[in-house]
C-alpha cells in the first residue's frame, strides 16, 4: 500500500523468525461473471479493507471487516454512462476516480471524489484534454501516487507521439487541483518509450523512459538506452542519459529512499549479440545535484541459473524479469527478479482430403519459474545473491495464477506462490530475512479450500497481512494472510 511504501522499507532489519502464517481468514464466496478480472487491493479504511474488482466495463467495490465478512459491496457508477473508468485511488480515506469521456468533439478527463460508500461523486473535476479529435483513439494513460498520497501524477503521450515524442505530464494535490503541467519532448530518444514516473513530498517528478531498439519485438531487453527526466514544476527539466556500449537493457524499477534525496534504479542487462547472460545493473540519481553517483553492473553468477527442464527454452539468465525493488535501511537495495518466458506446441492433424490439406493447433504455455534476489551494498556491489526455485507452468491462461507475491515485513520479505503439484494447489512461501537466510513453508492446501489464489494480483494491506483475491469458477473470494 501507498501509505506504508516508506515504513516498510525502512523497516528490513536483520532479525530471524520462523515462517507460520498466524491466520488465514477467506471471505464469503461472490458469483461473479467469468473472465480474467482485475483487482486492486486499495488497503485499509474506516470501513474496513476495501477492493476494487474491473472486469469488461464493470467496475465493483467490496468492503470486508476484518474477519473478512462482506461489509458491504457497492457498483461504482457515475452520472456519465459513457464513461470510460481508467483509474480508482484510495487518498484521504477517500476515493478518487479518474474516468475518460468523449464530449463536444474531444476526449476530456475528469477526476471524481467519493465518499467511502460511495452512492454519488461528492466532487467531479475536469481535469485535462486527452485528445481534441473523438475519431482519434483515446491515448493510454498512466497513473502513479506517491506513497505520501499527497500527489498524483498523470501522463500520456501526445496523439502524434510516433512522430513528435511528446508527452504531457501533470501533477495534482490531493483535492485534484492542478500544481503544474508540462509538455516533453524526448527527443534524446530516436525510439523512445516512457517506463515510470515518481514524485517526491514537493510534488516535483523523476521520469524514466527508455529508447527501445525495435518496437515490433517484446524481447525482454527492449532497450539501447535510458533517458531520466527531472521534472520541478515549470522550472526548466533536468535531462541524463544512461547506456553502455553494446549493452540492452530491461526496463528499470525505481525507488525512492527514505531521505526523499535519492533515487534508486535497478534492472537487467544483456550483452548485444548475446542469448544469454549479462546481469544486473544499480543506479543512485541524487535529486539535489541532478547527477548519478552510483553507476554499477554486476554480471550473473551460476547459482543464478535455472535446474533441468529448459532444454528447449531460454535459460533463467535471459528469461529473467525485473519484479520489484526494496531499498534497505543501510542505503542500498534488494533486487527482485523472476524467470518468466512462454512456450508454443504445435499439434498437427494427419493429411486429409483430396488436396492432402492439414489442420493443426498451437498450444502455449506460460513459466514463471525460479526467483532471483541481489542484495546490493549502498556503493552498488553486491552483497549476497540467492534463487529461490519453483516451477510454475499453465496452459492457455496467460499465467493469471503464477507468479508471486512480495510481502515487506519489519523482520523478512516473504514470496508468496502457487505450488502447482501433480493432483493439487498448495500456497507456498519462502522467507527471506536481511542475511540472505531463506526458509521455505507450506501456508495451506489451496484445492482442499476450494480456492484459487490470483498470486500475482495480491497486495500488501499492513505490516504483516496479505491480501489476495481467489477466482474459482465463477466464485470470487478473498484470502487475508496474516504472518
Amino acid at each position: 500500500m501507498p501509505r506504508l511504501g516508506w515504513l516498510l522499507c525502512g523497516c528490513f532489519l536483520a532479525t530471524g523468525s520462523l515462517l507460520i502464517a498466524q491466520d488465514v481468514a477467506v471471505s464469503p464466496p461472490q458469483k461473479v461473471n467469468s473472465g480474467a478480472a482485475q483487482f486492486t487491493v486499495l488497503g485499509n479504511t474506516r470501513e474496513g479493507l476495501l477492493v476494487h474488482y474491473h472486469l469488461r466495463g464493470q467496475h465493483v467495490l467490496y468492503a470486508f471487516y476484518p474477519s473478512m465478512q462482506l461489509r458491504w459491496k457497492k457498483n461504482l457508477s457515475l452520472r456519465e454512462r459513457q464513461a470510460d473508468i481508467r483509474k480508482v485511488l484510495l487518498s484521504d480515506d477517500s476515493l478518487t476516480v479518474l474516468y475518460s469521456l468523449s464530449s463536444r468533439g474531444q476526449v476530456l478527463l475528469y477526476g471524481a471524489r467519493f465518499a467511502l460508500k460511495p452512492e454519488q461523486p461528492v466532487r467531479t473535476v475536469l481535469l485535462d484534454t486527452l485528445a481534441s479529435n473523438v475519431l482519434v483513439t483515446s491515448p493510454a494513460l498512466e497513473v502513479r501516487q506517491p506513497p505520501d498520497e499527497q500527489h498524483v501524477v498523470i501522463w500520456f503521450e501526445d496523439v502524434a507521439f510516433s512522430l513528435n515524442k511528446r508527452i504531457y505530464l501533470s501533477c495534482y494535490d490531493q483535492q485534484l487541483r492542478r500544481i503544474w503541467k508540462q509538455s516533453l519532448v524526448l527527443e534524446l530518444l530516436s525510439d523512445p518509450e516512457v517506463i515510470e514516473a515518481s514524485a517526491d513530498s514537493s510534488g516535483h517528478v523523476l521520469l524514466t523512459a527508455g529508447d527501445r531498439r525495435n518496437r515490433m519485438s517484446q524481447q525482454a531487453f527492449p532497450y539501447r538506452r535510458l533517458l531520466l527526466l527531472h521534472v520541478r514544476g515549470r522550472d526548466p527539466v533536468h535531462s541524463l542519459t544512461i547506456d553502455a556500449d553494446h549493452l540492452m537493457l530491461s526496463p528499470c524499477l525505481m525507488k525512492r529512499v527514505h531521505d526523499g534525496r535519492r533515487v534508486l534504479l535497478s534492472g537487467l542487462y544483456l550483452q548485444s549479440g548475446a542469448r544469454e547472460a549479462g546481469g544486473y545493473y544499480f543506479l543512485v540519481y541524487d535529486t539535489s545535484t541532478d547527477s548519478l553517483v552510483v553507476r554499477s553492473y554486476v554480471g550473473h553468477t551460476a547459482e543464478g541459473s535455472t535446474e533441468g527442464g529448459r532444454t528447449s527454452r531460454p535459460s533463467a539468465f535471459s528469461a529473467y524479469r525485473p519484479v520489484e525493488l526494496v531499498p534497505t535501511r543501510s542505503g542500498g537495495a534488494l533486487l527482485i527478479c523472476e524467470a518468466q518466458d512462454v512456450s508454443t506446441e504445435m499439434y498437427p492433424n494427419p493429411a486429409f482430403g483430396t488436396f492432402g490439406m492439414t489442420t493443426g493447433f498451437a498450444v502455449s504455455y506460460f513459466h514463471f519459474d525460479d526467483v532471483s534476489v541481489v542484495a546490493f551494498r549502498p556503493d552498488g556491489q553486491p552483497e549476497w545473491r540467492k534463487v529461490l526455485r519453483k516451477r510454475q507452468s499453465t496452459e492457455g491462461d496467460g499465467g493469471y495464477y503464477s507468479s508471486i507475491a512480495v510481502m515487506i515485513a519489519p523482520e523478512k520479505l516473504y514470496f508468496l506462490f502457487n505450488d502447482f503439484t501433480p493432483g493439487t494447489t498448495v500456497t507456498t512461501a519462502y522467507s527471506l530475512d536481511a542475511a540472505g537466510n531463506v526458509e521455505r513453508n507450506q501456508l495451506f492446501n489451496a484445492e482442499r479450500m476450494g480456492l484459487w489464489p490470483v498470486m500475482r494480483q495480491g497486495r500488501q494491506v499492513s505490516q504483516n497481512e496479505m491480501m489476495v483475491p481467489s477466482l474459482k469458477k465463477n466464485y470470487l473470494q478473498f484470502v487475508r494472510i496474516r504472518f
